[in-house]
């Protein structure tokens, strides 16, 4: 879970980039394939669910930054650098 906070926080917060939303994306969806694998061989707890949920989640707030080009309100979006 800490994984899924640092990324997003690091990658997609309130500074953003197209660049670092590319890498928040990569780096969730490697970890989402880990817990998928994961999620499939092992019996199920709220714990895995929610971290199961957690970056299903994480990777919806990025695709909506991704297509929010604009800043706006508390966040501000740098060109590439």
């Amino acid at each position: 879970m800490l994984q899924i906070q640092h990324t997003i926080w690091n990658y997609a917060g309130v500074v953003r980039s197209p660049k670092r939303l590319t890498r928040a994306r990569r780096i969730l969806l490697e970890l989402r394939e880990e817990i998928q694998s994961f999620y499939r061989g092992c019996r199920l707890t709220r714990e895995l669910i929610e971290l199961r949920n957690a970056v299903q989640t994480a990777l919806l707030v990025v695709h909506a930054a991704a297509l929010n080009p604009v800043s706006k309100g508390c966040h501000y979006v740098v060109s590439e650098e």
